[in-house]
């Protein structure tokens, strides 16, 4: 990383657009009756897995607080944002061209931002792994998520959702609407967050909204 850094970049922007793009599968299938057992699969064999995904781009030491931030941004902006970024973008035979307008073409506008939501629901339930910086770092995202949500179209969406999720022993699957899974999982960042340098961003948040 240190040597390459550029390349580093490059691939950690790679592997953090798949984590996305598992998402905005996900949430595809499971609104879609024939796609509800295949949903269920994907929860089962890779929610915790593309997490504990990020969560190693996240906690690495040989990255800075820059870069993490920059990988969250990508990850975690509005459509707006990721339009003029897609515009912007020179064609590379990279994922990180590829990516951001194979899932913009299988999602609708909305479905998008969803998939944002849902992954970033599935980062704060397990949030417990990430090291003090990276939790303070995904804190921060909490504007956008608040941001996002204000959007009609996402809100409805997700008070109507139904999603499949892990249960505490991760050995079932159970059918959660959107909204009480995004609950629970502030819940638990912020329970989480209570013992950490980063619970005064959390105040701080909480006392502004």
């Amino acid at each position: 990383v240190a040597l390459f850094p550029s390349q580093a970049s490059m691939v950690f922007k790679e592997i953090a657009l798949c984590t996305l793009m598992t998402s905005a599968f996900k949430f595809s299938l499971s609104q879609q009756s024939h796609g509800k057992s295949a949903s269920e699969v994907m929860t089962d064999l890779l929610e915790k897995t593309t997490v504990d995904l990020l969560s190693a781009l996240l906690n690495t030491a040989e990255i800075t607080q820059e870069v993490r931030i920059t990988l969250l941004d990508y990850l975690f902006m509005d459509e707006q944002d990721f339009k003029k970024q897609s515009h912007d973008s020179q064609t590379k035979a990279s994922l990180v061209d590829v990516l951001p307008l194979f899932v913009e073409s299988t999602t609708s506008t909305c479905g998008l931002l969803l998939a944002r939501v849902l992954l970033f629901q599935s980062v704060m339930r397990y949030s417990s792994e990430l090291d003090e910086v990276a939790k303070l770092a995904i804190t921060k995202k909490l504007y956008w998520l608040l941001d996002v949500l204000t959007e009609k179209e996402v809100y409805t969406s997700v008070l109507s959702s139904q999603l499949p999720l892990s249960d505490g022993s991760g050995k079932t699957i159970i059918w959660e609407s959107m909204f009480s899974a995004l609950l629970l999982s502030l819940k638990t960042l912020m329970i989480i967050l209570s013992s950490t340098p980063a619970w005064e961003e959390l105040e701080t948040f909480l006392l502004q909204n």
